[in-house]
């Protein structure tokens, strides 16, 4: 889940950032044992969230985490693990970013971390990421960063899952087309030839093929250079609908794009009987790895599902508020300000599933949804 929690004067300082915090730690001890986080951006924000055990008189959970003391040195990932031990950390910080507010001043990129579940020699791996928002250029650079990373980490014997805000979405329109070239960077300039060959070869190999005529969005140039590694989609394996998981906290949009389910009024309901035009959309995914004869264990996982959770009736500025200011010391009276509200935990919609070990058993995860 990407949480919303900027509480930055760099970034803009979200509504009800402290109380939305200590909520979403509660909805984590109730309902996750695994959480992998985005836009916890600073220590004293990633503390609140943590409160949420020590308030239930629970164990604190193993956290790894990049959060700091100020926003711009921070990526805003954090990954917390109820049952486990969360170990073998390593951080990649983009060498591409775009925008001169916002994501360029963050230090995004993927925390990486592994989880012992007992079954053998092989390790679970979590991948958290988030991707540049503000431009594209970037972005695209990003996506072969990510790929470079995971190929460098990620253990043939372990079984790995990466999630994240990817800020790109199926329904984006073309990106790539040939003779495209980039330039950007931190590093100085940069283009798809010399930032990674091997998954720059496979973006230009499927557009030289003809397979992609009009060009490659960067969906699909995410599922080829994540697919060439071995990693597919379980939202579209399992689940396939639109799923949309922006702008949640807009109430104009929220009941087309996430209406309570009938089974569960905390899961979106995955019908899709409205087809929503504009900016809600399917930005936040949960890849997995395929499974090889090297793994000591099975990891299956059930139709990944939204979650849905909406702020108590009273919380504070729930809803949009106009707040007087005080005088100042000359007596005179500022004009009153708008704070703006939210109703929900997160502009936002968190992904869900639930992972099955056992014992060695061969899984297809590409199996159509039930």
């Amino acid at each position: 889940m990407n949480t919303y929690l900027m509480k930055a004067f760099i970034f803009g300082t979200k509504p009800a950032v402290d109380d939305r915090a200590d909520k979403i730690g509660e909805k984590i001890v109730e309902n996750h044992d695994i959480a992998l986080l985005q836009e916890i951006f600073e220590d004293n924000v990633k503390d609140i969230v943590l409160g949420a055990w020590r308030k239930k008189g629970l164990p604190k959970p193993s956290v790894v985490e990049d959060a700091r003391s100020t926003s711009n040195a921070s990526s805003g990932l954090v990954m917390i693990d109820q049952i486990g031990t969360l170990e073998n950390k390593k951080f990649h910080e983009f060498d591409n970013e775009e925008g001169f507010f916002g994501d360029s001043r963050a230090d995004k990129g993927v925390l990486f971390s592994t989880v012992d579940i007992g079954i053998g020699a092989s390790k679970l791996e979590l991948y958290n990421t988030h991707l540049n928002s503000d431009g594209h250029k970037a972005r695209r650079l990003q996506l072969l960063e990510l790929a470079s990373f995971i190929e460098r980490t990620h253990k043939n014997k372990n079984i790995a899952i990466l999630a994240g805000d990817f800020n790109l979405s199926p329904d984006d329109p073309i990106a790539f087309s040939n003779g495209i070239v980039l330039t950007g960077g931190r590093g100085g300039e940069g283009n798809l030839d010399n930032i990674n060959s091997r998954f720059n070869k496979i973006i230009r190999s499927k557009l030289a093929s003809g397979e992609y005529p009009d060009g490659m969005t960067e969906y699909q140039a995410l599922l080829e250079i994540l697919g060439a590694l071995g990693f597919v989609d379980m939202w579209a394996a399992r689940n396939g609908t639109r799923g949309y998981t922006k702008n949640v906290h807009e109430k104009s949009k929220r009941d087309k794009m996430c209406k309570p389910a009938k089974d569960n009024p905390q899961l979106c309901e995955d019908s899709d009987s409205k087809v929503l035009k504009g900016s809600s959309k399917r930005i936040d995914f949960m890849f997995i790895s395929n499974p090889n004869d090297s793994h000591t264990f099975s990891l299956d996982f059930t139709r990944p599902r939204r979650v849905r959770y909406e702020r108590r009736p009273n919380a504070p500025y729930r809803e949009d508020s106009i707040v007087q200011q005080p005088r100042t010391a000359q007596g005179t009276q500022p004009p009153p300000i708008l704070i703006k509200g939210i109703d929900m935990l997160s502009d936002h919609i968190g992904l869900s599933t639930t992972l099955l070990f056992s014992k060695k058993n061969t899984m297809i995860y590409n199996r159509p949804s039930c």
